[in-house]
């Protein structure tokens, strides 16, 4: 990259009039005029600039000198260097007594300020980089190529592994507000999995994080939870977390990362208000989504429990009695029922499916036509 760009040229002359009473010409490493507080001389020759380029160290230039030479004013001039090389030249305007005590000071000022911004973009480059090799990963294009990328990045691609998806959203208007709440959002996960896990941006609103396993269940549910409690303190931030299945070796990654994407899809389906979804939990409907034509006779029992029940109360009783694993006592107290009610609307339900909650390969079918349901709307 050019290290002295005309923006970084503009910000250090900016930047530094606003501090010092005087004019501030940058040239670049040839003497040509890249930004002044005298819009009429960017794109001029400076002379004095191309003395300090060729003797390496700073010249002053008085009122007479000044006379005799090519589009130059009174004042000092001193090399700017990035790693030990000249990369442009910095000129204060006015009398170099005058002057003598800003020279270094400002020189150091524009020095600083091509050095963040030089590690700026190095940083943004390497994101760049994690983010297309974070794509090779889960789409399973891994090639030698991306793997030594990952070598000069020191991304450990062979150890055991949980992918881990964020997805969120904002409900800000201003786009410059929610490039902000993203950095900061990105900024929280690198402090949180410092040591821990690889991550990247996957697309504009999702995070995924390749951390390290093993890891006891109850440990990573903590874990989440902590990491919950941490992205919510940005403000208009709405997001949720889905996990995969731990991985051993780096070809099924992709796998584990489709995984933990159904895991939210699905989750959002059936716990709209839950913000951890784990696949493990999901097995069951994960798999059904897959099922390529819901148009069969299992998911018609439950759809005639529907057409049947106008005001929702056997449906209820049926979710409830498949929660509660038909502990008849708990379902009656939670819905405020007598005994013989939930008997009746057992039997109901029964007689509308042609299955009987109270057997288990019945309720089983039941169950899962309940779930084909849900995940056909």
């Amino acid at each position: 990259m050019d290290v002295l760009t005309k923006e970084i040229a503009q910000e250090i002359a900016q930047r530094t009039m606003k501090i010092i009473p005087y004019n501030i010409n940058v040239m670049d490493e040839y003497g040509v005029i890249m930004a002044s507080g005298v819009k009429e001389r960017i794109g001029t020759v400076h002379e004095g600039a191309r003395l300090v380029i060729e003797e390496g160290s700073r010249v002053d230039i008085k009122k007479e000198d000044s006379e005799s030479m090519l589009g130059v004013k009174p004042g000092i001039n001193l090399p700017i260097l990035f790693e030990q090389k000249i990369v442009g030249v910095i000129g204060i305007s006015g009398d170099p007594k005058e002057l003598s005590p800003f020279g270094e000071l400002v020189k150091m000022g524009a020095e600083m300020i091509i050095q963040q911004a030089f590690l700026t973009e190095q940083l943004q480059w390497d994101e760049r980089l994690k983010e297309e090799l974070m794509s090779q990963i889960i789409n399973g294009n891994l090639d030698e190529l991306a793997r030594e990328r990952a070598k000069r990045l020191k991304i450990d691609l062979e150890s055991p592994r949980i992918v881990i998806i964020i997805a969120f959203s904002s409900n800000e208007l201003d786009e410059e507000r929610v490039t902000k709440r993203r950095r900061e959002l990105f900024r929280l996960i690198g402090e949180f999995f410092t040591g821990k896990a690889i991550f990247a941006n996957t697309n504009p609103n999702e995070v995924t994080i390749l951390r390290k396993a093993p890891i006891q269940r109850s440990v990573l549910m903590q874990e989440m939870i902590s990491l919950q409690n941490t992205i919510s303190r940005i403000k208009s931030i709405s997001f949720k977390v889905s996990i995969g299945s731990e991985y051993q070796d780096i070809v099924d990654a992709p796998k584990a990362y489709q995984q933990a994407k159904e895991a939210g899809r699905v989750g959002e389906i059936f716990s709209p208000h839950q913000n951890i979804y784990f696949f493990d939990e999901w097995i069951l409907p994960v798999t059904l989504s897959s099922i390529p034509n819901h148009d069969h006779g299992l998911i018609q029992r439950y759809e005639r429990l529907v057409d049947k029940d106008k005001k929702g109360e056997l449906r209820e009783t049926l979710k409830l009695y498949i929660d509660e694993n038909g502990d008849v006592s708990k379902i009656a107290d939670q819905l405020f029922i007598h005994r013989n009610t939930l008997r009746y609307r057992l039997e109901k339900i029964h007689e509308i499916t042609g299955r009987d909650p109270k057997k288990l390969k019945d309720l089983l079918e039941l169950y899962i036509s309940q779930l084909l349901n849900q995940l056909k709307r």
